[in-house]
């Protein structure tokens, strides 16, 4: 597989820029946009409602007119459109490889929050979650994935204005679907690309944040859920330094859990995929995720997970946790 050349466009405007000088989103390009203030908890919940009603409501609408051959362009569009919200650049990183979808852009979506010119030393934090799940070619994968994106496009919006220290990405994956497997085994997961793209330039990740596997629904009872870290032995310190950093955002509990790479709760493929690359990473869900397979039990499929089902009370309180974590990866000059 390869990766076409990557694409830094401030979608307001349509221009073009080089890859290598993002620039910092005005409406007239003049400078940087001064910091606002952090969303109220208020805020992020009413736009994290939003969000998930909008994808919700176009997934029912798929359902009703077909799967258009556009899908994955318009799911892409969306996504950048939320990051540009939040006034950053935004990259794309088209994946390439046989698949039976011409005519759609698949790409890998980025938003670059970049660091201070004197931290160019220290490694860079990336966050990603995937989009792939709200264009699914089926009934019951839509919606599954959806709440790790929107979590992702939320801290998007919340992290408006913010500088940190290190280089923080935030990345919306795409896997190609339909995809050559003989040709191109494993390596249609945006993921696994966008991991191999930062090693071949020679980019430090000091830590890797994958948002995947939540099931934040509404029903359960007062201080039911708990956030989940999960990493493996070389991710030990990244896991404990974003455990400490939750705890102090928010008062959701977190637990972190420290498993063999082979233990199949300790990862997911976009987790692996940062692994395979020499990255530390881990995965960020919540412990009632395991048992979403009897919420989502035969005879109810996701299609049928409505808006009304999110907890979104939770969902802020992950948002914020998220932010507090960002906040000190981002700042810390080592992980130990």
């Amino acid at each position: 597989m390869t990766i076409l050349d990557e694409a830094l466009v401030d979608e307001a405007a349509r221009e073009t820029f080089p890859a290598s000088d993002a620039p910092s989103w005005t409406p007239t390009h003049t400078g940087g946009r001064p910091r606002k203030a952090a969303l109220a908890p208020h805020e992020v919940r009413g736009k994290l409602r939003n969000d998930v009603e909008a994808l919700w409501m176009e997934a029912r609408a798929r359902r009703q007119r077909g799967m258009t051959p556009d899908r994955f362009s318009i799911a892409g569009d969306f996504v950048a459109d939320t990051f540009l919200e939040s006034g950053r650049a935004v990259t794309r990183l088209p994946l390439t490889c046989t698949t039976t979808l011409p005519g759609n852009r698949i790409e890998n979506i980025e938003c670059v929050i970049r660091g201070e010119p004197n931290a160019a030393g220290l490694g860079e934090i990336v966050v990603g979650a995937r989009y792939d799940g709200i264009v699914a070619a089926g009934g019951r994968d839509e919606g599954i994935d959806a709440t790790g994106l929107v979590l992702l496009l939320a801290l998007a919006r919340h992290l408006e204005g913010f500088t940190f220290g290190r280089t923080v990405r935030l990345v919306g994956f795409a896997d190609v679907p339909n995809a050559s497997w003989r040709d191109h085994p494993r390596e249609t997961r945006g993921s696994r690309a966008y991991a191999h793209r930062l090693r071949e330039k020679g980019t430090r990740v000091d830590g890797m944040v994958c948002l995947d596997g939540f099931a934040l629904r509404d029903g359960v009872e007062e201080g039911g859920e708990v956030v989940a870290l999960f990493g493996n032995p070389r991710s030990e310190a990244l896991v404990a330094q974003a455990a400490y950093a939750f705890r102090l955002g928010v008062h959701m509990p977190v637990r972190g859990f420290v498993l063999p790479s082979i233990f199949p709760m300790a990862s997911s493929a976009d987790q692996r995929a940062f692994w395979r690359e020499g990255y530390p990473a881990m995965r960020v869900s919540n412990v009632a995720s395991f048992d979403f397979l009897r919420f989502a039990r035969p005879g109810r499929d996701a299609s049928g997970i409505t808006p009304a089902d999110h907890d979104f009370v939770a969902m802020t309180d992950v948002v914020l946790g998220l932010a507090a974590v960002i906040e000190r990866l981002a700042v810390l000059e080592t992980m130990r």
